[in-house]
């Protein structure tokens, strides 16, 4: 019984005890969120600086779209591979592996590295820019 309350006790407080998202946390999420499939211009709001945002949003009908349309794919791995930061910056080196669907109905693997640099604002982190560091497609039928 009392093995029961102090696990309680101790469950309860790790749960009242919110601390501060790390850069690597948001930028998870926003990788979650881009492979959903309830993405749209308001809720990708909050993992982007204003900046990016504005770009983002002022972007073609057409383009936007296509940005969204990752959504076909599906996410088989995320790994971080490094992490720069400093109190108000960050830069994190990760790799995405996703499967994705040509035309033609055939699979590919798809892995890419990236870098997001993140800007803290108050207490959140927020993606300044993204940019693709290198791209691999494993066809799994031949070419």
């Amino acid at each position: 019984m009392i093995k029961f309350f102090l696990l309680s006790l101790l469950i309860f407080q790790l749960a009242c005890t919110k601390g501060e998202k790390a850069a690597k946390d948001t930028l998870i999420e926003f990788v979650n969120f881009r492979f959903s499939n309830s993405q749209s211009l308001d809720r990708l709001r909050p993992y982007l600086d204003e900046n990016l945002y504005n770009k983002i949003s002022e972007l073609p009908a057409a383009e936007i779209d296509k940005f969204f349309g990752i959504n076909k794919r599906k996410l088989m791995k995320l790994k971080i591979h490094s992490e720069n930061c400093n109190d108000n910056i960050c830069q994190l080196t990760y790799l995405i592996q996703y499967e994705d669907k040509l035309e033609n109905k055939d699979r590919v693997q798809v892995y890419t590295k990236k870098t997001a640099r993140m800007r803290k604002k108050d207490s959140d982190w927020l993606i300044i820019d993204v940019d693709d560091i290198k791209t691999f497609f494993d066809f799994k039928n031949p070419i």
